[in-house]
């Protein structure tokens, strides 16, 4: 993913790699993470409480729905 200069903010951080994810995530000590599912792989024994929220660019042919209150029933399961 790109990261827009017109959006981007002093403290975000672009990762290049899925290993990039569990060091930051390490680093700053988070307790939550919201991300598509498939992004859990990234994080391999790590603790916190990952909420699920598929993104239509990363699995979108998994997580397609008809609408808006299907996609959020699929969206909305928290993993721990």
């Amino acid at each position: 993913f790109m990261m827009s200069k017109e959006v981007r903010h002093e403290n975000d951080t672009k990762l290049n790699e899925e290993d990039e994810l569990m060091k930051l995530v390490d680093a700053e000590g988070y307790d939550m993470v919201i991300g598509d599912p498939l992004i859990k792989r990234a994080l391999p024994g790590w603790k916190g409480t990952f909420l699920s929220l598929p993104h239509f660019a990363i699995s979108a042919s998994l997580y397609s729905s008809s609408s808006d209150e299907e996609y959020w029933q699929k969206a909305g399961d928290v993993v721990k």
